[in-house]
């Protein structure tokens, strides 16, 4: 038996007003992701998050793509994360600074292991 999962969500924001805070925050970001069963012990799966522009801050897309291998008590799993090297930016909410652009993120990496149940 194959199992297929996936989700959809998108946040949309209209400012307030009287909002000093809304130039700082994306009006919209979106994210996607699923997994399938390849066979009972495979599982391979992605998702891809898209960040509007905001302020200076530039739109971004992390992508990512995960690999899952069971043979009970034992897991492997291996992520690849951001693969297209995306770099988030933030702007200085907290001095309400527009001109300074933060950079949040690791660039491209890897994570894997194993996992024993019992």
């Amino acid at each position: 038996k194959r199992a297929e999962n996936g989700s959809v969500s998108v946040v949309r924001k209209e400012p307030h007003p009287n909002d000093i805070t809304a130039p700082f925050v994306p009006k919209m970001t979106a994210a996607l992701g699923g997994s399938y069963q390849v066979t009972p012990r495979q599982n391979v799966g992605a998702s891809l998050r898209a960040v509007g522009e905001h302020n200076r801050a530039p739109e971004a897309y992390i992508l990512n793509l995960n690999y899952g291998y069971d043979q009970a008590p034992f897991s492997l799993f291996a992520n690849i994360r951001n693969l297209l090297d995306e770099t988030l930016f933030a702007t200085d909410i907290r001095d309400f600074d527009d001109e300074e652009l933060i950079p949040n993120g690791d660039g491209i990496n890897l994570l894997a292991g194993i996992k024993y149940s019992f």
